[in-house]
C-alpha cells in the first residue's frame, strides 16, 4: 500500500470520527457532500457527476424560461429565484470538489475536533468536558431531529401538495408550447413534452433528484458548521473552567507529585 493510499485512509477515518462526535449520521449523503471516497466512492462520484450535469441542464433551461416567460413577473420571479439556487448550490459543489481546497479545509477541521486540543490531568476539568460534550450531542440531535423532518416537509409539499393543488383549481397553462407545465413544482422549460406523462414524469423525477441533494448537501454543511462552533465554545468553555480551577488542580498536581516521591 502506497503511502498517498494511507494517508487517504487516515484522512477518512478522521473525518468519519468527526462525524461521529457531530452526531451526523448520514454517512453516505456526507460522504457525498464532504468527501466521495471509502466504501461509496464510484457511487458518490457518480451521483456527484450526474448532480453536476443536471444543474448544467436547469441552469440552461431557467435562462431559456426567464427569457421566453419574462412577461410573466410571477413565473420569472418563481424560476429566477430556484434558478439562483441552483447556481450557487452548482459552483460551491465544483468548487468544493473540482480545486480542493475547501474540501481539504473542512477534512482539517474535523480532524482538529477529533480530539481534546489540551488533556487536563484535573478530574474536575474532565467532568466538566464530558458534561459539555454530552450537551453538544444533544444539541446536535435536537438540531436533526427538528431540521430533517422540516426538509421532507418542504420537499414534500413543493413536490406533492403544489401540484394538487394546481390540478384541483384547475389552474390553465400560461402557454400552448408544451415545454411547459404549470402543473410542475417548478414551470421550468423542458426538452420534453411535459404534457405526456413520460415527458412530465422526466422532469417531474430531475427536479426531485436536484432538490433532494441541494437539501441533502445543505443540512450537512449547515450541521457541520454548527458542529465546529459548538467545538469552538465548548473548547472556550473548558479553557475557562481550567482557569477557573487553577488553584485546585494545583493541588490536585501537587498531591500526585508528593505521591509519587513517597514511593
Amino acid at each position: 500500500m502506497s503511502k498517498s493510499t494511507e494517508d487517504a485512509e487516515k484522512e477518512f477515518e478522521k473525518l468519519i470520527n468527526g462525524l461521529e462526535r457531530a452526531n451526523i449520521k448520514f454517512y453516505q449523503v456526507s460522504m457525498l457532500v464532504l468527501y466521495p471516497n471509502g466504501p461509496w466512492k464510484y457511487y458518490n462520484y457518480i451521483i456527484l457527476v450526474v448532480f453536476q450535469i443536471v444543474s448544467v441542464y436547469f441552469l440552461i433551461t431557467g435562462v431559456i424560461t426567464i427569457y421566453q416567460q419574462k412577461d410573466d413577473i410571477f413565473v420569472t420571479f418563481e424560476v429566477a429565484n430556484a434558478f439562483l439556487i441552483f447556481f450557487a448550490v452548482f459552483v460551491s459543489i465544483a468548487d468544493f470538489h473540482g480545486t480542493g481546497r475547501k474540501r481539504h479545509l473542512w477534512n482539517k477541521l474535523f480532524s482538529y475536533f477529533e480530539d481534546e486540543f489540551h488533556d487536563y490531568e484535573c478530574e474536575l476539568v474532565r467532568k466538566e468536558a464530558s458534561r459539555l460534550r454530552t450537551v453538544c450531542r444533544t444539541y446536535m440531535k435536537w438540531f436533526f431531529l427538528f431540521s430533517t423532518p422540516c426538509i421532507f416537509v418542504n420537499i414534500f409539499f413543493m413536490f406533492v401538495i403544489i401540484p394538487i393543488i394546481r390540478f384541483i383549481i384547475d389552474e390553465e397553462q400560461t402557454t400552448n408550447d408544451t415545454a411547459y407545465n404549470v402543473f410542475l413544482p417548478i414551470p421550468f422549460w423542458s426538452v420534453f413534452n411535459t404534457r405526456t406523462f413520460l415527458g412530465f414524469t422526466m422532469q417531474y423525477l430531475l427536479m426531485i433528484f436536484m432538490v433532494c441533494d441541494i437539501f441533502a448537501s445543505f443540512l450537512v454543511y449547515v450541521a457541520s458548521v454548527f458542529f465546529f462552533f459548538m467545538e469552538l465554545i465548548i473548547q472556550l468553555k473548558i479553557l475557562s473552567f481550567a482557569l477557573a480551577k487553577h488553584d485546585e488542580r494545583v493541588g490536585y498536581a501537587d498531591c500526585i507529585f508528593n505521591h509519587q516521591r513517597s514511593k
